[in-house]
Order: structure tokens, then sequence, then C-alpha cells
């Protein structure tokens, strides 16, 4: 869409999700379901000029609470536009215009399911950045490698790697997951592309800094979103390269259940113990057997 650039997908599109899902699990029918989309689409808002704040990660929870709020509304005979998406002051009209043909949006309705189309991220950094950082990963351990004797860094981006997550000088942990070349620095360093990679403090690092400012790719139309091309060249003259054709985690690489697995207890390791950890795992990967909802949600609390 023209505007992707301005307004954050997550903001504003996750609030029709946020209200679909809602009103489904309340039974609603398909006018009241129509007015809860319009409550919702009056809601939606994000900007990307937020981004490299906490107020990146308030988006999609703020898109989940105006959906089930429209939700709760039409439920209760609040009332609403039914055209919020097609109108012509609507959703469309409103975040992109250029838009030829809005049938697409329900193409395939109910026998395709997007869902299976999505897949989970393994690294702490934001998306493009996913196949720099295997880039990384992989010349970090290739033959002859050795950090010191780096001296730039280049290589093939999809454009909108740039456009979008180019940042080569954060100022904070939250701006470092928004920067691709810190990602990169970071990965090849440290080995790992994990939240502790994404503080302050590794932001602010002296080794990690001066790796990021060696850092110059190029845009090529010609490179997919999860794919890049590096190079690394050496103060002796040698030059690694290597390829990534499907970033690990996208649906040409997705992760396997054991990667889901070691994340998870990564992530859910610093707020439960480690029994309760193992327990909430092992639920969720028998979710058909678990009767009532409210067992995963003791499983989840701190104490």
């Amino acid at each position: 869409m023209r505007h992707a650039a301005i307004w954050h997908m997550t903001g504003t599109a996750g609030v029709f999700g946020g209200a679909a899902s809602a009103g489904r699990l309340l039974g609603l029918d398909a006018g009241t379901m129509a007015r809860t989309l319009g409550l919702a689409g009056t809601q939606a808002s994000g900007l990307r000029e937020t981004f490299g704040t906490m107020t990146k990660a308030f988006h999609p929870a703020r898109a989940a609470q105006s959906g089930v709020l429209a939700a709760l509304l039409a439920q209760r005979g609040f009332t609403c536009t039914e055209s919020i998406i097609e109108g012509v002051h609507g959703f469309v009209q409103a975040f992109a215009p250029a838009t030829d043909d809005v049938r697409c949006i329900t193409d395939g309705l109910g026998t395709q399911w997007q869902v299976l189309n999505n897949a989970p991220k393994p690294y702490a950094s934001a998306i493009l950045s996913h196949p720099l950082v295997d880039a990384m990963l992989a010349l970090r351990n290739a033959p002859g490698f050795a950090l010191e004797r780096v001296t730039r860094i280049g290589g093939r981006v999809n454009p909108l790697t740039i456009r979008l997550e180019s940042r080569p000088a954060p100022r904070s942990g939250l701006e470092g997951r928004l920067s691709f070349q810190h990602a990169m620095a970071a990965a090849l360093v440290d080995g790992e592309c994990t939240p502790r990679q994404f503080t302050d403090e590794r932001v602010d690092d002296p080794a990690i800094a001066s790796l990021r400012g060696r850092i110059a790719v190029d845009a090529d139309p010609a490179v997919a979103q999860d794919q890049c091309e590096v190079t690394l060249t050496l103060s002796d003259g040698r030059a690694l390269t290597t390829r990534v054709v499907a970033a690990s985690g996208s649906l040409g690489n997705p992760m396997t259940d054991a990667q889901l697995d070691g994340k998870f207890r990564a992530l859910a390791g610093t707020v439960l113990a480690r029994t309760r950890v193992e327990r909430l795992l092992d639920t969720l990967w028998h979710l058909e057997a678990v009767d009532d909802v409210t067992a995963i949600i003791k499983l989840c609390r701190l104490r």
C-alpha cells in the first residue's frame, strides 16, 4: 500500500483482526459483526514515527483492545456504518486510495486461511533483518573468519530493508531492534540475536558500534525480502561471501519444533520458574487436550 512507510500495518489493520476474533467468540450475527468492524476501523491508528520507542509494542496491544471494545459495543446496540472498509470515506480511501480493487480482501474467505502463511520469528530484531542475521551467523563460522580482521561488510538486500530498517546509529535498545546494521553487528560479535542483543548497553558497546559503521549494503529489487547476499572483506584482502535464499523463520525455511521450544524456554524463563515453563510448554503442545483455557492462564501466572 502506498502509505506503508508512514502508517503502521499492525496498528491500523490489526483492529479488524481483533474485532473479528472478538465478534466470533461473542457469537455476533452478520449485521452486528459489520458494525463491529465499523467501530474497529474508526479506531484504527498507528504511525511509524513511533518506531524505536515503547509505542511500537503498544500498537498490537491497542489494536486488540480496540477490537474487543468494538465487539462489546456492537453487541450492546452501539451503531456504526456497515461499510467502513469500502465506503467513500472509509478505510481504503483513507489509507490506500490507490487501491484498484478491494475484492481481494474477501478472496478465498472461508476457504483460505491466512494464518497458515504466518511463521514464528527466530530473532528479536525486525523481520527484514533476519536474512542478514542468518548471513552473519553463517559467516561467523566460515573458515578463516576473524572478527578483528573485518574491515568492511557489503552486500545486496531488498530495497524495503533499507527503506524501513536502516538505522546506522541507533540510540537505544528499542531503536536497535529496528536497525538491520545493529542486528548484523550484534549477531557477528555475539553469535546470537536474542533480546540480550537489544539492550541499551549492547547498542552502546564500542565493538558493535564500530562494526555497524563498516556496513554498507546496496538495494537490489531482484533480492526478495527474505533473501540477501553478504560479503565480509578482511584486512588481508580476502572476501567471505554467503547468500541466504530463505531466511530462518520464513515460510521457505520455517523454525523447527526444537527451535520453537528453545525460544519459548529462553523467553518464558525470564519470568517463570523452570518447572512452570516446562509444564506450560507441554500444555501448549497438547492444546487439543485442554478442556478449560483457565488452566493455561494459571500456568502463566508469576505465582
